[in-house]
Protein backbone atom coordinates (compact mmCIF):
# COMPACT_ATOMS: atom_id res chain seq x y z
CA UNK A 1 0.00 0.00 0.00
CA UNK A 2 1.51 3.28 -1.49
CA UNK A 3 0.16 6.80 -1.01
CA UNK A 4 0.87 8.37 -3.93
CA UNK A 5 -1.28 11.74 -4.29
CA UNK A 6 -3.14 14.00 -1.56
CA UNK A 7 -5.05 16.99 -2.41
CA UNK A 8 -6.51 19.36 0.27
CA UNK A 9 -9.09 21.94 -0.15
CA UNK A 10 -10.32 23.85 2.39
CA UNK A 11 -9.30 21.32 5.12
CA UNK A 12 -8.23 23.16 8.57
CA UNK A 13 -5.60 25.53 7.65
CA UNK A 14 -4.93 24.54 4.33
CA UNK A 15 -6.96 26.63 1.57
CA UNK A 16 -5.56 24.64 -1.16
CA UNK A 17 -2.62 22.03 -1.24
CA UNK A 18 -1.63 19.44 -3.52
CA UNK A 19 0.99 16.71 -2.89
CA UNK A 20 3.06 13.89 -4.70
CA UNK A 21 4.58 11.16 -3.12
CA UNK A 22 7.18 9.55 -4.69
CA UNK A 23 8.78 7.87 -2.06
CA UNK A 24 7.37 5.51 1.41
CA UNK A 25 9.40 7.96 3.97
CA UNK A 26 8.20 11.08 3.70
CA UNK A 27 8.80 13.77 6.34
CA UNK A 28 7.04 17.19 7.03
CA UNK A 29 8.94 19.84 8.28
CA UNK A 30 7.90 23.36 8.83
CA UNK A 31 6.96 26.40 11.46
CA UNK A 32 4.81 26.34 14.37
CA UNK A 33 1.38 26.41 12.82
CA UNK A 34 2.37 25.42 9.39
CA UNK A 35 -0.13 22.68 9.10
CA UNK A 36 1.66 19.62 9.19
CA UNK A 37 -0.48 18.07 11.70
CA UNK A 38 -3.91 19.01 9.91
CA UNK A 39 -2.06 16.79 6.92
CA UNK A 40 -1.44 14.04 8.60
CA UNK A 41 -4.96 14.36 10.09
CA UNK A 42 -6.15 14.26 6.71
CA UNK A 43 -4.56 11.13 5.68
CA UNK A 44 -5.54 9.70 9.10
CA UNK A 45 -9.57 10.49 7.52
CA UNK A 46 -8.86 8.44 4.36
CA UNK A 47 -8.14 4.89 6.80
CA UNK A 48 -10.63 5.84 9.84
CA UNK A 49 -13.22 8.32 8.07
CA UNK A 50 -12.66 10.65 11.38
CA UNK A 51 -10.27 13.06 12.98
CA UNK A 52 -8.02 11.56 15.42
CA UNK A 53 -8.38 14.45 17.61
CA UNK A 54 -11.79 13.93 17.96
CA UNK A 55 -13.03 17.35 15.80
CA UNK A 56 -16.20 16.97 14.07
CA UNK A 57 -16.51 17.81 10.61
CA UNK A 58 -17.56 21.17 10.76
CA UNK A 59 -14.54 21.90 13.00
CA UNK A 60 -12.60 20.67 10.23
CA UNK A 61 -13.43 23.19 7.72
CA UNK A 62 -11.14 26.12 6.99
CA UNK A 63 -12.65 28.96 9.09
CA UNK A 64 -12.83 31.23 5.10
CA UNK A 65 -15.09 28.52 3.64
CA UNK A 66 -18.47 26.07 4.03
CA UNK A 67 -17.18 23.24 2.91
CA UNK A 68 -13.74 20.91 3.39
CA UNK A 69 -12.63 18.67 0.02
CA UNK A 70 -9.93 15.72 0.31
CA UNK A 71 -8.58 13.16 -2.34
CA UNK A 72 -6.31 10.53 -1.84
CA UNK A 73 -4.62 8.38 -5.24
CA UNK A 74 -2.95 5.17 -3.79
CA UNK A 75 -2.07 1.95 -4.66
CA UNK A 76 -3.10 -1.01 -3.13
CA UNK A 77 -2.56 -4.38 -4.04
CA UNK A 78 -1.33 -3.39 -7.30
CA UNK A 79 -4.56 -1.74 -8.25
CA UNK A 80 -4.60 2.11 -8.29
CA UNK A 81 -7.29 3.36 -6.23
CA UNK A 82 -8.96 6.81 -5.33
CA UNK A 83 -10.82 7.91 -1.90
CA UNK A 84 -12.67 11.38 -1.64
CA UNK A 85 -14.30 12.94 1.25
CA UNK A 86 -16.05 16.05 0.53
CA UNK A 87 -18.30 17.65 3.57
CA UNK A 88 -20.65 21.05 3.22
CA UNK A 89 -22.42 22.30 6.25
CA UNK A 90 -25.00 23.90 3.30
CA UNK A 91 -25.40 20.39 1.86
CA UNK A 92 -28.39 18.04 4.02
CA UNK A 93 -25.91 15.24 3.56
CA UNK A 94 -23.60 16.90 5.22
CA UNK A 95 -20.50 14.32 3.59
CA UNK A 96 -19.96 12.52 0.77
CA UNK A 97 -17.14 9.53 0.50
CA UNK A 98 -16.27 8.09 -2.74
CA UNK A 99 -14.27 4.88 -3.40
CA UNK A 100 -13.02 5.02 -7.04
CA UNK A 101 -15.72 7.65 -7.99
CA UNK A 102 -18.43 5.56 -6.41
CA UNK A 103 -20.19 6.94 -3.15
CA UNK A 104 -19.86 4.70 -0.26
CA UNK A 105 -22.79 3.72 1.99
CA UNK A 106 -21.74 1.92 4.84
CA UNK A 107 -18.10 2.82 6.70
CA UNK A 108 -17.67 -0.83 6.34
CA UNK A 109 -16.98 -0.36 2.54
CA UNK A 110 -14.55 1.77 2.94
CA UNK A 111 -12.46 1.12 6.06
CA UNK A 112 -9.21 -0.84 5.69
CA UNK A 113 -8.57 0.90 2.17
CA UNK A 114 -5.51 3.19 3.53
CA UNK A 115 -4.39 1.77 6.74
CA UNK A 116 -2.82 4.48 8.84
CA UNK A 117 -1.38 4.80 12.70
CA UNK A 118 -1.43 7.71 14.39
CA UNK A 119 0.76 8.33 17.10
CA UNK A 120 0.35 11.76 18.80
CA UNK A 121 0.20 13.06 22.78
CA UNK A 122 -3.65 12.67 22.41
CA UNK A 123 -2.47 8.68 22.70
CA UNK A 124 -1.62 9.08 26.24
CA UNK A 125 -5.29 8.51 26.56
CA UNK A 126 -4.92 4.82 25.88
CA UNK A 127 -2.80 4.45 29.47
CA UNK A 128 -3.96 7.60 31.41
CA UNK A 129 -7.71 7.51 30.25
CA UNK A 130 -9.13 4.29 31.34
CA UNK A 131 -11.28 1.50 30.17
CA UNK A 132 -13.29 3.21 27.36
CA UNK A 133 -10.10 4.67 25.97
CA UNK A 134 -8.70 1.68 25.66
CA UNK A 135 -11.55 -0.03 24.10
CA UNK A 136 -11.49 2.62 21.63
CA UNK A 137 -8.02 2.10 20.62
CA UNK A 138 -8.10 -1.09 20.03
CA UNK A 139 -11.67 -1.02 18.32
CA UNK A 140 -9.90 1.49 15.78
CA UNK A 141 -6.63 -0.99 15.58
CA UNK A 142 -8.61 -4.34 14.76
CA UNK A 143 -11.61 -2.41 12.67
CA UNK A 144 -8.91 -1.17 10.18
CA UNK A 145 -7.39 -4.52 9.74
CA UNK A 146 -10.49 -6.89 9.74
CA UNK A 147 -14.17 -5.49 8.04
CA UNK A 148 -15.63 -8.29 9.99
CA UNK A 149 -15.19 -6.95 13.34
CA UNK A 150 -15.36 -3.49 12.06
CA UNK A 151 -19.10 -4.58 10.92
CA UNK A 152 -19.88 -6.43 14.26
CA UNK A 153 -18.91 -3.25 16.05
CA UNK A 154 -21.36 -1.20 14.37
CA UNK A 155 -24.02 -4.00 14.74
CA UNK A 156 -23.49 -4.77 18.55
CA UNK A 157 -23.73 -0.64 19.42
CA UNK A 158 -27.33 -0.66 17.21
CA UNK A 159 -28.50 -3.02 18.79
CA UNK A 160 -26.96 -1.64 22.42
CA UNK A 161 -28.82 1.26 21.91
CA UNK A 162 -32.26 -0.72 21.03
CA UNK A 163 -31.82 -2.12 24.24
CA UNK A 164 -31.34 0.86 26.03
CA UNK A 165 -33.95 2.68 24.50
CA UNK A 166 -36.73 0.33 25.79
CA UNK A 167 -35.13 0.12 29.47
CA UNK A 168 -35.48 4.19 29.48
CA UNK A 169 -39.35 2.97 28.94
CA UNK A 170 -39.16 1.02 32.03
CA UNK A 171 -42.60 -0.35 30.92
CA UNK A 172 -41.49 -3.33 28.40
CA UNK A 173 -42.68 -6.94 28.74
CA UNK A 174 -39.29 -9.75 29.04
CA UNK A 175 -40.52 -10.94 24.98
CA UNK A 176 -39.66 -7.42 23.99
CA UNK A 177 -36.27 -7.29 25.67
CA UNK A 178 -35.51 -11.24 24.60
CA UNK A 179 -34.63 -10.27 21.14
CA UNK A 180 -32.17 -7.52 21.75
CA UNK A 181 -30.56 -9.84 24.62
CA UNK A 182 -29.79 -12.74 21.99
CA UNK A 183 -28.48 -10.17 19.34
CA UNK A 184 -26.57 -8.59 22.00
CA UNK A 185 -24.77 -12.15 23.23
CA UNK A 186 -24.19 -13.03 19.54
CA UNK A 187 -22.25 -10.28 18.63
CA UNK A 188 -21.02 -9.88 21.40
CA UNK A 189 -19.37 -12.52 21.64
CA UNK A 190 -17.75 -12.49 18.08
CA UNK A 191 -16.02 -8.95 19.43
CA UNK A 192 -14.74 -10.71 22.38
CA UNK A 193 -13.03 -14.09 20.51
CA UNK A 194 -11.17 -10.93 18.12
CA UNK A 195 -10.05 -8.92 20.89
CA UNK A 196 -8.88 -11.25 22.99
CA UNK A 197 -6.95 -12.99 19.85
CA UNK A 198 -5.35 -9.55 18.89
CA UNK A 199 -4.71 -8.64 22.08
CA UNK A 200 -2.45 -11.64 22.94
CA UNK A 201 -0.70 -11.01 19.79
CA UNK A 202 -0.10 -7.39 21.11
CA UNK A 203 1.23 -8.58 24.48
CA UNK A 204 3.75 -10.65 22.96
CA UNK A 205 5.31 -8.29 20.91
CA UNK A 206 5.05 -5.63 23.85
CA UNK A 207 6.92 -7.79 25.98
CA UNK A 208 9.60 -8.84 23.36
CA UNK A 209 10.08 -5.30 22.57
CA UNK A 210 10.19 -4.15 26.38
CA UNK A 211 12.50 -6.31 27.59
CA UNK A 212 14.75 -4.90 24.69
CA UNK A 213 14.56 -1.70 25.74
CA UNK A 214 14.49 -1.80 29.49
CA UNK A 215 17.34 -4.67 29.51
CA UNK A 216 14.88 -6.97 30.66
CA UNK A 217 14.37 -5.13 33.62
CA UNK A 218 10.48 -4.25 33.23
CA UNK A 219 8.01 -6.82 33.36
CA UNK A 220 4.67 -5.14 31.83
CA UNK A 221 2.22 -6.71 30.12
CA UNK A 222 -1.20 -6.24 28.46
CA UNK A 223 -3.91 -8.42 29.43
CA UNK A 224 -7.73 -8.51 28.30
CA UNK A 225 -10.13 -8.49 31.09
CA UNK A 226 -13.65 -9.33 29.57
CA UNK A 227 -16.85 -8.78 30.97
CA UNK A 228 -18.18 -11.77 29.86
CA UNK A 229 -16.25 -14.83 28.54
CA UNK A 230 -18.67 -16.95 26.72
CA UNK A 231 -22.97 -17.25 25.63
CA UNK A 232 -23.73 -18.39 28.68
CA UNK A 233 -22.11 -15.84 30.90
CA UNK A 234 -23.25 -12.67 29.10
CA UNK A 235 -26.98 -14.36 28.89
CA UNK A 236 -27.13 -14.84 32.28
CA UNK A 237 -25.58 -12.17 33.40
CA UNK A 238 -28.30 -9.67 31.36
CA UNK A 239 -31.25 -11.62 32.71
CA UNK A 240 -30.09 -11.34 36.17
CA UNK A 241 -29.69 -7.29 35.81
CA UNK A 242 -32.77 -6.68 34.02
CA UNK A 243 -33.79 -4.98 37.20
CA UNK A 244 -30.84 -2.57 37.78
CA UNK A 245 -30.67 -2.10 34.44
CA UNK A 246 -34.25 -0.77 34.36
CA UNK A 247 -33.53 1.20 36.96
CA UNK A 248 -30.11 2.72 35.16
CA UNK A 249 -31.75 3.34 31.87
CA UNK A 250 -28.64 1.58 30.52
CA UNK A 251 -27.03 -1.93 30.25
CA UNK A 252 -24.43 -2.51 32.66
CA UNK A 253 -23.11 -5.72 31.57
CA UNK A 254 -21.43 -6.95 28.22
CA UNK A 255 -18.47 -6.57 25.96
CA UNK A 256 -19.05 -2.42 26.01
CA UNK A 257 -17.88 -2.75 29.94
CA UNK A 258 -14.58 -4.73 28.90
CA UNK A 259 -11.15 -3.40 30.41
CA UNK A 260 -7.60 -3.68 29.50
CA UNK A 261 -4.78 -3.79 31.98
CA UNK A 262 -1.48 -2.69 30.99
CA UNK A 263 1.10 -2.99 33.99
CA UNK A 264 2.64 -5.62 36.41
CA UNK A 265 2.45 -7.69 39.39
CA UNK A 266 -1.34 -7.27 39.68
CA UNK A 267 -0.98 -3.53 39.21
CA UNK A 268 -2.50 -1.10 36.64
CA UNK A 269 0.20 1.44 34.77
CA UNK A 270 -2.37 4.27 35.61
CA UNK A 271 -2.05 3.91 39.21
CA UNK A 272 1.85 4.08 39.36
CA UNK A 273 3.04 5.50 35.48
CA UNK A 274 4.28 8.55 34.38
CA UNK A 275 4.66 10.30 30.94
Amino acid sequence: MFLTKLKLQNFRSHSEVQLNFQTKLVFFIGENGAGKTNVIEAINQFATLKSFRDNSDEELVNWNSNFYYIKADLVSEGLDKTIEIGYSKLDSQKRKVKLNGEVIQKKQDIIGELKAVVFSPVDLKIIDGGPSERRRFIDSFISTVNRSYFANLLDYNKILKHRNTLLKKKDFSSSELAPWDQMLVSKGIEITKERARVIEIINQIYKENLAKLSGDKDKFEVIYKPNVVNNEEYAKKLAERVSRDTHLGYTSVGIHRDDIFVGANGKDIIEFGSQ
